[in-house]
């Protein structure tokens, strides 16, 4: 069995922000709806000339993401 990847279509899926379009806004409503405070917040889709990406966090939440690790527990909202 022989593999073969195509690499127009990763780097066309690599450098793509509408891909993201939703994902990052559904990972911090996940978090915000688990949260008490609610200061989860994501950014536009970003490239930065190799691959695109949208970074979620949270607003002065460092001791609730420490204690509950809500970032990570709610990636599979971004699916």
């Amino acid at each position: 069995m022989k593999l073969e990847f195509n690499d127009e279509a990763f780097s066309q899926l690599r450098n793509n922000p509408a891909l993201l379009d939703g994902r990052g806004e559904a990972i911090a409503a996940a978090c915000n709806a688990d949260s008490e405070w609610g200061g989860y917040y994501a950014t536009e889709p970003e490239f930065d000339g190799r691959t695109t990406f949208q970074r979620v966090f949270g607003a002065d939440g460092r001791n609730d993401e420490l204690r509950d690790l809500r970032l990570i527990k709610n990636l599979d909202a971004g699916q």
